[in-house]
Parts: structure tokens; sequence; C-alpha cells
């Protein structure tokens, strides 16, 4: 059963009531984003391509996206713990809503968690680089 809401500014409400229940502890914060890294199922590796591969990261950060039924869905690879458990935030919110929803979303809820004041200016860009290929719908740059 998803606890997250269906809509993604439902999910984005019971992430930041989760992150609100941490406090101002950051090292909690990051426990439970590594965790939610450590919870995806691996991607497979004939999507770790270059064109699968996100520009612009001081990581490496593979992402692979599928249309079911109307829906997407995105799977991730990352060689960084707090990255890939930032992708497995935005893949909760997003993964199974239609690329309509995708695109016109305002993903408020990183800056209301925090997490965006406490990103280096690179990771800061990479982020900013899976926000838009996930809000994209494509899997490969354009």
């Amino acid at each position: 059963m998803n606890t997250l809401g269906t809509t993604i500014d439902e999910k984005q409400r019971a992430i930041i009531e989760k992150f609100e229940a941490f406090g101002g502890d950051r090292l909690k914060k990051y426990a439970y984003l590594i965790d939610l890294g450590r919870r995806l199922p691996p991607l497979d590796p004939r999507y770790k391509t270059d064109k699968n591969l996100l520009g612009g990261c001081q990581v490496q950060i593979w992402l692979h996206q599928y249309m079911q039924a109307g829906k997407l869905y995105f799977e991730v690879a990352c060689d960084s713990a707090i990255i890939l458990g930032i992708a497995a935030l935005l893949i909760q919110i997003l993964s199974g809503q239609t690329l309509d929803a995708i695109r016109s979303a305002n993903l408020y809820c990183l800056e209301e968690i925090g997490l965006q004041q406490h990103l280096s200016p690179q990771r800061a860009n990479g982020l900013a680089a899976l926000v838009a290929r996930l809000q994209s719908g494509q899997s490969e740059p354009e």
C-alpha cells in the first residue's frame, strides 16, 4: 500500500511531513535518504549506457524511463548514496504519473525539506539536471 498518496502534491506533502519529524537533524535526514536509495531495485546493467547518463553532474547518474499504461516510470543508478537517495525521493513522487502531470509538477518539497540548501554547487547542478531529465520524460538527451 502506498502511504504517500496518489497525486504528486499528496506525495510531496507526505514527504515534507516525514522530514519534519526529523526536526533540524540533518544526519537523520541523510540517513533516511541513504536508506531510500538502498531500497531501490538495482538498475539493469543494459541501461547503464551513455545515452542514459546525465550530463552536468559531479557523480554518475543513469536514468532509465519507460511508459506503461499511459504512465511514466523511472529507474535510476548512481555512484553517490546521497544523490541516489534524492533520486529515489523524486522517483517516489513522479513515477507512475502521466507525462503531463510530471511536466507541469512544481517540485517544491526539496526546498521545503531543506535539502537544496546543503548541497554543493556541483551537486545542486546535478540535482537540477536530474529534475530536468525526469520532467522532460526523455531517457536520453534531446
